[in-house]
């Protein structure tokens, strides 16, 4: 009569995470997206348990998302941009927002050739099904973007300069965008790893992307 923490070959989350070297949010964020399922969920308490032959896999994903750092750019050294006044509590910010209503996972690479525009092109997001982004002024047709989408349709928009940058500096080959409300701040996640965000301050949509 063994419940599911008594199956010997079973390992806690915690004990699995350590062992494969990521965080327990990035198995939550895994498991999320499908891409690794826990071997078993305790009815009663929820709690995920995972098997050793995981391992393999998992170890297979954050490598794959390794090759993917950048440290510097070509000539060596990157510079960052500084601010004078005091920069808003992050985690303020983040824990203040209300749940995402839109979840949007798409290929980093294809977004970021959606919006090499200029630093202050408006960029256009309508969710309705479907990705499509429009760079305006300009480049005139929205372009199509292969994501996979949960959640309610969403028209948002964001400066390049602003989501840019962010994308750049996410890891691995896809990211997450989760968005509450189009005049909130949205928050873009590598989605290999839950722990790794950014907040992304959208900007007033243009009339054509009112869904």
């Amino acid at each position: 009569m063994g419940g599911v923490a008594e199956q010997d070959d079973r390992m806690t989350i915690g004990v699995f995470a350590r062992t494969a070297k990521v965080s327990t949010s990035a198995l939550r964020f895994y498991d999320d997206c499908g891409l690794v399922r826990p071997r078993a969920v305790d009815p009663i308490t929820g709690y995920r348990y995972y098997s050793p032959d995981q391992l393999d896999e998992v170890t297979l994903i954050r490598q794959t998302a390794d090759s993917y750092v950048q440290l510097t750019a070509p000539g060596g050294q990157r510079r960052l941009s500084t601010i004078a006044e005091d920069f808003p509590a992050y985690r303020i910010v983040l824990d203040a927002l209300p749940e995402w209503r839109t979840q949007v996972v798409v290929p980093r690479d294809l977004l970021l050739a959606t919006i090499a525009a200029g630093p202050q092109a408006r960029l256009d997001f309508v969710v309705h099904g479907d990705l499509t982004v429009t760079s305006s002024p300009g480049q005139g047709r929205p372009r199509a973007v292969p994501a996979d989408i949960t959640g309610a349709p969403v028209a948002i928009s964001f400066r390049a300069a602003t989501l840019y940058p962010a994308l750049v500096a996410s890891l691995g080959p896809d990211v997450m965008l989760q968005i509450s409300q189009p005049h909130l701040p949205a928050v873009l996640r590598c989605a290999d790893d839950g722990d790794i965000t950014t907040v992304v301050m959208p900007v007033a949509a243009s009339p054509q992307s009112e869904t």
